[in-house]
């Protein structure tokens, strides 16, 4: 693969090719619970002043070296329409090749209670030239598709597709180092909920990795973005996670989402972290109900010190990340991530809709 700056490949194709979505609104709880059955973290993006935090005790099947936590699962669900598909942009890291399980997911989601599921849709993976690379509009069509699907689903711990939902599409793909874009499309006429999905399915040991995320989609107060993810391993790891939404009239897209938030739930869905307004700063205030489980959080105005607005800054960079202007209303924080599972929420902090895009990077 001949691509530069890979890294900036991932969200300039997000803004490049992702139609305004609206996602399917879950709160904190039933998504964790989601993600668990699914063999899935999930993070939830909101908001936040802290710069550092580090929680959460390692759930559900991981896979990948014990010395340092990473990413190897990532899902995003999302509302597609055949004019407004899922796009989801990923990074493999690193010197070797990964094999990842690769899955849009639609009549399955009937099985769980999605009652506006979509019923037909396809995959289309595009490396970081936009050649399209692979795809699937059936993962039960050939019989070596449906036995390396199926293999795969058993050594990650995603819950297995249906097969009387024959219209899910699934494929596994052994991919070296670059940037990648997992589209979901809808076929023409169809609309409805779909679920984008990457697991890693890479043998322990291998020194590639799955980096960087990101998700562009349009926001509500009916509906927020909504993606997951997994860190494995047995130490945590630092990400830098990003709400953008002004910080996109740069890069021409209109519409954009004038003041995203975000927050980040573990797996029992107690929040880890938040932010609304990178440089200026909210503490978050959570009221929490039985069990521990949070149903409803504020934010604070505080002051925020040069130095967290540096080294967000700075983690930008490390990140090859595109800088965001000082006081915009863009949401940012960096957080360490213990191993588990993960949701993050992109929200609208006023009543108001637009376009964000949502950002997850590992950091050295």
């Amino acid at each position: 693969m001949k691509c530069d700056h890979v890294v900036r490949v991932v969200w300039l194709a997000a803004l490049a090719c992702v139609s305004g979505l609206t996602a399917q609104v879950v709160t904190p709880v039933e998504t964790a619970t989601a993600a668990a059955q699914q063999g899935m973290a999930v993070a939830t993006v909101v908001a936040s002043t802290s710069s550092v935090v580090e929680p959460a005790v390692p759930v559900g099947p991981v896979i990948g070296t014990p010395d340092q936590a990473r990413v190897v699962n990532v899902s995003t669900r999302a509302r597609v329409a055949a004019d407004a598909p899922l796009i989801v942009g990923f990074v493999v890291s690193g010197n070797g090749s990964r094999t990842l399980l690769l899955r849009a997911v639609g009549p399955t989601l009937h099985f769980f209670g999605v009652t506006d599921a979509l019923n037909a849709l396809r995959l289309q993976l595009y490396d970081c030239d936009q050649h399209l690379i692979a795809e699937n509009g059936g993962w039960a069509d050939t019989q070596a598709n449906l036995f390396a699907v199926t293999a795969a689903e058993r050594r990650t711990g995603a819950f297995p597709l249906m097969t009387n939902a024959a219209n899910d599409a699934a494929t596994v793909v052994t991919l070296p180092p670059g940037a990648y874009t997992l589209h979901v499309v809808a076929s023409a006429g169809n609309s409805g909920v779909a679920l984008a999905e990457i697991y890693d399915a890479t043998d322990p040991g291998n020194s590639s990795r799955l980096a960087n995320i990101s998700t562009r989609s349009a926001v509500s107060q009916a509906g927020d973005l909504i993606s997951g993810f997994i860190v494995s391993g047995t130490a945590p790891r630092r990400f830098l996670v990003r709400a953008i939404g002004p910080g996109l009239a740069p890069f021409r897209v209109s519409g954009w989402l004038g003041n995203p938030q975000f927050t980040i739930y573990d797996a029992g869905g107690r929040v880890v972290s938040a932010n609304d307004n990178w440089s200026a700063g909210y503490d978050v205030v959570s009221t929490l109900a039985n069990g521990g489980a949070v149903n409803q959080i504020s934010f604070v105005p505080v002051d925020i010190s040069l130095a967290v607005v540096k080294q967000l800054s700075d983690a930008s960079g490390e990140a090859g990340a595109f800088q965001l202007q000082p006081g915009s209303a863009d949401a940012a924080l960096v957080v360490a991530l213990a191993p588990g599972a993960y949701t993050v929420h992109v929200a609208a902090a006023a009543p108001a809709a637009g376009t964000a895009l949502l950002e997850v990077y590992e950091l050295p």
